[in-house]
């Protein structure tokens, strides 16, 4: 037996699948099915997205502190899947830092140069529609802010 057959077996792929129809190909469907058993995935995915995901956005001027910033990130609760931004860093304050969040994942690169923009941070998270405190997390950012440290 082919090994890689198996291993996708174990991962529970079938690689009899690949026929070469496009996977979310629905043609031979029939449109009044409304058997939710029948195996196709139009049935598993008939849901709005709107209420599954929520989006919450953070925008200010001043500059933020890169190690109370990366220490924020990794203290963001469970419900924040993913949070990513374009940062105006204290420490780098002629280039833009780029924040990307995962999970507990942190990762702070320094990036390009302003090139004549404004400095200003912008960062987006995306979370459980109903695990996203907006107001907990602007404060949270806002103690990122580097006039906010003592």
């Amino acid at each position: 037996m082919c090994l890689w057959k198996s291993c996708c077996r174990s991962a529970g792929f079938d690689p009899s699948r690949l026929d070469g129809t496009p996977p979310n190909d629905h043609s031979n469907h029939p449109a009044d099915c409304d058997d939710t058993d029948c195996g196709h995935h139009v049935h598993g995915h008939r849901h709005d997205h709107a209420q599954a995901f929520r989006t919450w956005s953070y925008e200010t001027d001043g500059p933020l502190s890169l190690e109370r910033l990366r220490e924020m990130a990794r203290k963001l609760p469970a419900s924040v899947y993913r949070c990513k931004g374009v940062v105006h860093a204290a420490e780098e304050p002629g280039r833009r830092v780029i924040l990307q969040v995962v999970g507990k994942r942190v990762d702070i690169a320094v990036g390009d140069e302003w090139n004549g923009r404004e400095p200003r941070t912008r960062i987006i998270a995306i979370g459980a529609h109903d695990g996203v405190d907006g107001v907990a997390l602007h404060e949270v950012f806002d103690r990122c802010r580097y006039s906010s440290i003592s």
